[in-house]
């Protein structure tokens, strides 16, 4: 290297003493770097280890510009490490595996991470990324399990793989800009530590740790969609982290998947002249909560709010627009506690509340005519509920498995369809209408509390129903009110 007073070439590893040979100055730089093996490339200075490995400060001295891969790697003493700002890269796995390393202080002139760069500094706690990095390479901070704080830069445009795999559970991250550029950032597999995250962020638009697609001056930012004929639907989020969706006024509907599988999802808002939720539309959204369904709504499509399992903790009422509902709409919401139907609804779809196990309450409107199979199987918390005079149909296993403990079927049902009501073992009494003709196979089977049967005909009537498979306990008293 060349000395920065004489500017004389100067071979650091052959000098003796703390001063240039050729111009008798003391040069600091030189004396620091006497503590590091380096090399030099055209006058660019590369820090490759240190004479000694057992080291457990390292204050790398001004004039160095970049660390070469591993240089620092399985250095097990090392508990603190300072850069200065003149370093512009750090090679891969540079303090990889530094068990001790707990403080880090970054220079200010790098532009990415590099891959495993601090993979396995098993005792690093914090870290600042500074401005001006836009990548985080692949497992850069893989398996440093107790890193708590972690600060990124406004500048960051990619987290490759894995390059938080591992870190702790209780992650805290402070983000140098707004909720929406933060949604903007590329992030790859392995990084779920960042999902769970509890955020602070510093850009003027950052209110809170959430981000919230809203209707605003460009409403449609947030979305992927389609137009035909004035007819807009939705197809997607352009930004999978946001967290509460106010889809815009004009959108008419949503289509199908557009939003399956959105986890970070808590609040949807939909917006009248909406008429169609497509199927599968908020499947698997397993941590939306409150859902605003507009007036306007015609259909929800098969499995549209399938196991979105924090849905409905405060109940659900359907709008009176409502015509169409497909099989398993609202399959495994665990969380749905009470439901009204609206009038017009003439049918209740196979499995449409399949194993919300938290549903207790649910209230039907005159109108409805047919309750699909299994509509409302494995529905273990309901225990009471009015089926309309306008109902003729019931689907097999419409209430398999449910807390049910008593109820009565209206006139105009001509048939108790198979496993109607298997394994309700609350089931303490039922009124069965005359226009019954057949209970199927196991439509009582394991009622091991049915003990009273109101039938509303004759004896002679009842004894016509085919009803030698339906396992009706021996113990269940039939009273005839004809």
């Amino acid at each position: 290297m060349k000395c920065n007073v004489c500017n004389q070439d100067i071979d650091l590893n052959t000098i003796e003493g703390e001063s240039c040979p050729h111009c008798g100055q003391d040069i600091e730089v030189l004396k620091e770097l006497w503590y590091f093996n380096y090399k030099e490339d055209n006058g660019r200075l590369t820090v490759t280890g240190c004479k000694d490995e057992g080291c457990g400060l390292l204050d790398i001295p001004e004039g160095v510009e970049a660390i070469a891969p591993e240089a620092f790697r399985n250095y097990k003493n090392l508990t603190s490490v300072t850069l200065p700002n003149t370093v512009k890269e750090i090679g891969g796995g540079a303090f990889s595996c530094c068990s001790s390393l707990t403080e880090l202080i970054l220079p200010e002139g790098i532009t990415e991470i590099s891959a495993n760069a601090f993979s396995v500094c098993e005792s690093l706690e914090r870290i600042t990324v500074p401005e001006g990095v836009r990548v985080i390479r692949g497992h850069a901070f893989w398996l440093c399990t107790s890193l708590t704080e972690i600060t990124l830069p406004s500048s960051l445009e990619s987290i490759e793989l894995n390059a938080f795999n591992s870190v702790s559970k209780q992650v805290k991250i402070t983000y140098g800009a707004d909720a929406f550029l933060w949604s903007k950032i590329k992030i790859d597999g392995g990084n779920e530590a960042l999902t769970r995250a509890e955020f602070t962020y510093l850009g003027e638009a950052a209110t809170k740790d959430e981000l919230v697609a809203k209707k605003d001056e460009n409403p449609f930012d947030y979305y992927k969609y389609t137009e035909s004929e004035g007819q807009i639907t939705v197809t997607g989020l352009k930004h999978d982290r946001i967290t509460q969706l106010q889809i815009p006024t004009g959108v008419t509907a949503i289509a199908e998947g557009a939003f399956n599988h959105c986890v970070r999802l808590t609040s949807v808002t939909l917006p009248d002249g909406l008429t169609s939720i497509g199927a599968s539309a908020f499947k698997e959204c397993i941590n939306l909560e409150d859902l605003t369904l507009p007036s306007t709504l015609i259909s929800i499509g098969e499995s549209a709010f399938e196991k979105c399992e924090k849905l409905g903790k405060y109940g659900m009422t359907l709008p009176s627009s409502l015509t169409v509902m497909g099989d398993k709409a609202f399959k495994d919401c665990r969380a749905l506690s009470s439901v009204a139907l609206p009038e017009s609804l003439a049918e209740l779809p196979s499995r449409a509340f399949f194993s919300c196990r938290g549903l207790t309450s649910v209230r039907m409107a005159e109108g409805l005519t047919r309750i699909g199979s299994e509509a409302f199987s494995d529905c273990q918390g309901l225990k009471e509920i009015t089926l309309p005079n306008s109902l003729s149909s019931l689907g097999e296993k419409a209430f398999f498995f449910t807390g049910i403990e008593s109820i009565s079927i209206p006139d105009g049902v001509t048939s108790i369809p198979h496993r109607a009501f298997c394994l309700c073992t609350a089931l303490a009494s039922i009124s069965i209408p005359a226009s019954i003709l057949t209970i199927d196979e196991f439509a009582f089977s394991d009622c091991s509390s049915l003990k009273s049967i109101i039938y509303n005909g004759d004896k002679k009537a009842w004894k016509a129903v085919d009803k030698k498979r339906a396992k009706i306990p021996f113990k269940a008293k039939c009273k005839f009110n004809q």
